[in-house]
């Protein structure tokens, strides 16, 4: 922003006096001061909402690890079952590659 553009008691900032804009300065500062408390006490705020909520909510369930029931015979890689089918599971019987007992 050009200094030319803001007006201080309705003189242009460039044609102020040095004292009067010392002054203008301290005023913006704390308004911005002041600006920035409010947004701090906002956030505080939203804070202790999300906190509250979070603390009424229940607790994830954990599962146990799963034991590996399939096995890549060309590398040994395992899979348990859960989630998405691994790539060297390219097609064909599921089967093939159960591990057995």
């Amino acid at each position: 922003m050009e200094l030319s553009k803001i007006d201080i008691d309705g003189i242009p900032a460039d044609e102020c006096e040095l004292p009067t804009l010392m002054e203008a300065r301290k005023l913006i500062d704390a308004a911005l001061r002041n600006e920035a408390k409010a947004h701090l006490a906002d956030l505080d705020r939203q804070k202790a909402e999300l906190e509250a909520l979070l603390n009424g909510a229940p607790e994830p369930v954990k599962r146990a690890p799963a034991e590996p029931k399939y096995r890549d015979p060309a590398t040994g890689n395992t899979w348990c079952g859960r989630g998405k089918r691994p790539g060297w599971m390219n097609g064909g019987d599921i089967e093939q590659y159960r591990i057995t007992a």
